[in-house]
């Protein structure tokens, strides 16, 4: 799925990074630029939510993940996923915190 990919590093601005794809499963969420390179990685169990925002700035529904140094905020071309993203997100860690107890 190709998406459009904004960050902040500085929290002076945001930095439009061009097209990328947005992976999620069991394991976490996977960004990767258009070339397939992966840019990150995050893993189920980092945090219990996903930060998500309808029509944010007017660009666009957005998720987002990221450490401090480094946010990513990903705009999908598919209508309705953003929703979905974040009610997965926090089923799959609820899953995993589960099985770790």
């Amino acid at each position: 799925m190709h998406r459009c990919v904004y960050a902040t590093i500085d929290h002076k601005a945001v930095y439009k990074l061009g097209k990328g794809s947005l992976y999620h499963d069991i394991n976490g969420f996977v960004l990767k630029d258009d070339k397939g390179n992966t840019v990150h990685e995050q893993k189920s169990l980092a945090c219990y939510s996903l930060y998500s925002d309808f029509y944010w700035y007017e660009v666009g529904d957005i998720v987002s993940i990221g450490t401090q140094e480094i946010r990513h905020y990903i705009v999908p071309e598919e209508k309705d996923v953003v929703a979905k993203l974040r009610l997965a997100t926090e089923e799959i860690y609820k899953l995993l915190q589960t099985k770790q107890k």
